[in-house]
């Protein structure tokens, strides 16, 4: 079951993924920047231009104008009128147009034409151009609507100029007395002119006619508006950064990692006893017969929980295993052996990895079969298990011929049943070094005849589904899990939630030093084991649990 993530968790899964994260960040910003410099550069003119609302009626007029459309204001400015109009302009000055838009300000009654062009003159003609054809054709239209709109007026004042003229003949033509009728259809006629005058010249003149003026002319650019290579940059490193987090969780998502303690103990089903810290194992210190600071206060942590998870219970024999090779559990079990040798108990080492036999790496043996003899009854355990350097501890090697022996029936038969009840009876604890879990069917096999189980975790390594798998295997052996110990445990990749082991007590604090001569031995990393430890100088014939 997922756990839902936390800021922790996500910070944990970038820091994680910080490499990748930042290659590809790296990766898109160059991409980015040898586009922009890969581009020619282009300049931009703009100039703005106030649109007004020219109306009929004459200034003197209570008349309000019509209310403008900024919508069809800018359909007319990118029409096609408007760019043959700014074109014959431009082709008089044999000036290649650039690419052309124009765009309306939001709450102002603008129109902002603006012009990109490889040229920087073309760029600053052509912004011009356009602005002041599309003001040329706003007024052409305007003078040809107002036109249409005077026609009757001054057509009607022609006709009643004409019949005035008439009727005045004809006034100086009657006889007298017979010109009152005449005179007063003049003056009817010549109130009905001036009606239609006035009406006439309500309307605006055309002079005066105003639809829009520049308010800012199309200056000439000095530098180029594109590309711009910090923002290309800076975009591509901002676009880089989105896709390798989103490539980081996609992979986390993917390798179904371990973010926390809290996960593995769930995954688990065990608690975590232990955290081995990775700057433990240098391959240098395999010589000289200690280990760092760290690991030695870090297998002393491991088996005061140990001990204390043990308590009152009855156990003494317990199978220390992984779920995949390479997790270090043999070193797991040689340092976790010393320690608790070195505090007073008496613990012998079982070599149960027949297989890939590593302990004799660590502690020196007979070069003759050991375990594949004593469980066929060829030899007494007595006689087979070997002393090491270290007091109160012992170790039942493999041998070196196991190609030969099935390992799942010689550790499941009545035989290894029978050696581990007489090695309780004799030792504090019983540690055997199995196979890998999911790797063999050998813990399976030999699980059943110890007390309890206790797994080492690599963090690199885990993953939920295969911890889901070994809490499966687990639960089929049916054999307690004492807990869980984080091998090569890296505080910046795994959450161990406050188990660290800062050096205290010699020295200056956080000095990753060699622990004095009373203290662990050194016992290096399954992958980079050298058989350079001395033991003592008995035969391993002469030796005896006493």
């Amino acid at each position: 079951m997922d756990q839902p993530l936390d800021l922790r968790g996500y910070l944990t899964i970038l820091w994680g993924r910080k490499e990748t994260i930042l290659a590809i960040a790296a990766t898109t910003a160059a991409v980015a920047l040898v586009y922009s410099f890969a581009q020619t550069p282009v300049y931009t003119s703009s100039a703005e231009v106030l649109v007004l609302s020219p109306s009929f009626a004459s200034a003197e007029s209570s008349a309000t104008s019509p209310p403008l459309n900024m919508t069809k204001e800018k359909q007319l400015a990118n029409s096609a009128p408007v760019e043959q109009r700014a074109s014959l302009r431009l082709a008089a000055r044999d000036i290649s147009p650039g690419s052309m838009s124009a765009s309306e300000v939001d709450f102002a009654e603008t129109l902002v034409f603006t012009s990109v062009s490889p040229d920087p003159v073309a760029a600053q003609a052509t912004a011009q151009a356009h602005a002041d054809a599309y003001l040329e054709l706003r007024r052409t239209t305007f003078l040809e609507e107002l036109e249409g709109a005077r026609d009757p007026y001054e057509s009607q004042i022609e006709e009643l100029d004409a019949e005035l003229l008439q009727i005045a003949e004809a006034v100086r033509a009657a006889e007298e007395g017979e010109g009152e009728l005449l005179v007063a259809q003049y003056a009817h006629l010549l109130s009905r002119r001036d009606i239609i005058a006035t009406k006439l010249n309500d309307l605006v003149a055309p002079e005066r006619v105003d639809v829009g003026r520049i308010l800012r002319s199309a200056p000439l650019p000095t530098s180029p508006s594109a590309p711009s290579h910090r923002k290309d940059g800076l975009l591509g490193l901002v676009v880089g950064l989105a896709l390798g987090m989103g490539v980081a969780f996609f992979r986390e998502r993917l390798d179904e990692p371990v973010r926390g303690r809290e996960e593995l103990e769930l995954q688990a089903g065990a608690p975590v006893l232990g955290f081995i810290p990775s700057a433990g194992w240098q391959r240098a210190l395999s010589t000289t017969g200690r280990v760092t600071v760290e690991a030695a206060e870090a297998f002393r942590a491991l088996r005061v929980r140990l001990l204390h998870t043990v308590g009152d219970r009855d156990v003494s024999s317990v199978v220390i295993t992984s779920a995949h090779a390479g997790e270090g559990k043999t070193s797991v079990t040689a340092n976790l052996a010393v320690a608790l040798a070195e505090s007073g108990k008496r613990v012998v080492i079982v070599a149960a990895d027949l297989r890939r036999p590593q302990l004799q790496t660590y502690f020196q043996g007979s070069d003759s079969d050991v375990l594949t003899e004593v469980l066929p009854g060829k030899r007494q355990h007595e006689i087979a298990v070997s002393t090491t350097g270290t007091e109160n501890l012992w170790v039942l090697h493999a041998g070196q011929e196991t190609e030969s022996v099935d390992p799942s029936e010689y550790l499941g038969s009545e035989s290894m049943k029978g050696l581990l009840s007489e090695l309780r009876e004799t030792a504090d604890f019983v540690l055997i070094d199995t196979p890998p879990l999911l790797s063999t069917s050998d813990v399976v096999a030999v699980a059943p005849l110890a007390d309890a189980i206790l797994m080492i975790v690599d963090p690199h390594l885990a993953r939920r589904s295969t911890l889901e798998q070994t809490r499966h295997e687990l639960d089929l052996i049916d054999v307690p899990v004492l807990g869980v110990v984080v091998n090569k445990h890296d505080p910046g990749r795994f959450r161990g939630y406050g188990f660290g082991y800062a050096y205290y007590g010699y020295g200056h604090p956080g000095r990753s030093e060699i622990a004095p001569s009373r203290t662990l031995r050194a016992i290096p990393d399954d992958s980079e084991a050298e058989p350079t430890l001395p033991l003592d100088d008995r035969e391993p014939d002469d030796l005896s649990l006493p």
